[in-house]
């Protein structure tokens, strides 16, 4: 099992609009590919960084890295950029595989 984890950087302007996307929007994307399930979004807690925005982790399980790879090369840039055309500058995001560990 892996984690499809995306870490946003947010403005305060178009916090509640970009909350809004991925409610109505990016997570039931993801889940319709058949690709992910049990997302998650958790506001990540650290100092302010005086930049006037907060930061979030979008995540997504998924059955292994090969899954997650498909995903990026198919709908992964198409998302990237609809978010980029939505948000421009003022949404600002990277993302992370994690493998979860057994113990």
């Amino acid at each position: 099992m892996v984690i499809l984890n995306t870490t946003y950087w947010v403005s305060d302007s178009r916090r509640e609009e970009w909350l809004r996307w991925v409610r109505e929007e990016c997570v039931p994307a993801m889940l319709a590919t058949g690709y992910f399930v049990e997302p998650q979004v958790a506001k990540v807690h650290a100092p302010d960084d005086g930049q006037g925005g907060s930061s979030y982790s979008v995540q997504f399980r998924a059955p292994d890295i090969a899954v997650v790879e498909t995903w990026m090369s198919k709908a992964g840039v198409e998302t990237a950029s609809r978010l980029a055309a939505l948000f421009g500058e003022e949404v600002i995001g990277f993302s992370t595989v994690l493998e979860v560990v057994e113990w």
